[in-house]
């Protein structure tokens, strides 16, 4: 595999991000680019960017991008797509005051960066047998793909499907499945913008869609409005995480990350003009907070993590064909 031929894996997989927004602050809650205000350079100045242009129009549109990477085995596809949005937030008074509300205790911070690692079985048909999705501190495990048919009800969606079971813990959810696209959809909470793999915790109120781009698909979303009279249907764009000058290049770049109070690796923020590594990580830093698997090791090392977490995939390899964390 190369990166080409990565990019059209992940634009083959490429999830369907269900976002739910708050109608206090719409703004926030759209998923952004890490660029938003210019460079990867400037990331900490993303959230003056958002207060200009929430002064210049409250009901703008944020071009929304998804990292994704891509590592092979000889038995499976580990596809990882990150979301950021430039903050997470739960009490304000007025987009005005960013640094006076964004306070540690409610655990509000500048960035927040989650996503979700799709597990593909090779053989017999390429199948998702598991999504394991980031929401804050925990990993959340989902298997079983269902193919929602009506209001309150489903069925298998695909009979070959493995029976993926957590050590120690229930499987926390199915795999819901767009309508529209027959793609993985997942469920992105307003404020904190924590990821699931199905409806739990995700709460009521108005929602935007993420379709990958009609070019990546053959398949474009589509919202029937009667249906879904709250919800806008927006394209996003995939961005390699390993891309040239990109996401990857810039992780030792003191103007981008900086490592926080807990070692790990996060988005600077500034405060009284001095840069801090923030709460919000890349991937290469995700990890649960009462699991034994290393940090990171869902990004750089997803066939091991997933030995690690769970069991019922079948053979697993790990022996690496393509993975560009580690240089192979």
């Amino acid at each position: 595999m190369n990166a080409v031929e990565a990019r059209k894996l992940a634009a083959k997989y490429a999830p369907v991000f269900a976002q739910k927004v708050s109608n206090e602050w719409v703004l926030a809650d759209q998923i952004a680019p890490i660029d938003f205000a210019g460079s990867f350079k400037t990331v900490a100045d993303n959230p003056d960017a958002l207060e200009e242009l929430y002064q210049k129009n409250k009901n703008a549109l944020i071009g929304a991008k998804i990292y994704y990477s891509v590592c092979e085995t000889t038995t499976h596809y580990y596809l990882l797509y990150a979301t950021y949005h430039i903050l997470d937030w739960w009490k304000r008074d007025k987009p005005g005051n960013l640094y006076d509300i964004i306070r540690d205790r409610l655990d509000e911070h500048f960035h927040d960066m989650e996503g979700a690692l799709l597990v593909v079985t090779k053989e017999p048909q390429g199948l998702v047998d598991g999504v394991v999705t980031v929401a804050h501190a925990n990993f959340y495990l989902h298997t079983e793909p269902r193919r929602p048919t009506a209001v309150g009800k489903s069925q298998p969606a695909f009979k070959n499907s493995l029976r993926v079971v957590k050590f120690n813990e229930t499987v926390d959810g199915n795999i819901w499945l767009d309508r529209a696209t027959g793609r993985v959809k997942l469920y992105i909470e307003a404020r904190g913008h924590g990821i699931r793999g199905d409806h739990k915790h995700w709460g009521g109120g108005d929602q935007i869609w993420y379709y990958n781009p009609k070019e990546e698909t053959s398949t474009p979303g589509t919202i029937d409005e009667s249906e879904q009279p709250n919800t806008r249907a927006l394209e996003y764009e995939l961005v390699d995480i390993f891309a040239a000058g990109g996401f990857w290049d810039h992780r030792f770049h003191d103007r981008v990350f900086r490592q926080n109070k807990s070692g790990k690796w996060g988005f600077v923020y500034r405060d009284k003009r001095r840069l801090h590594g923030g709460a919000a990580n890349p991937p290469w830093s995700w990890n649960d907070h009462n699991d034994t698997s290393p940090i990171g090791e869902i990004g750089t090392d997803p066939a091991r993590f997933v030995i690690r977490y769970a069991q019922g995939w079948g053979p697993v390899s790990t022996q690496y064909t393509y993975n560009p964390y580690q240089d192979i």
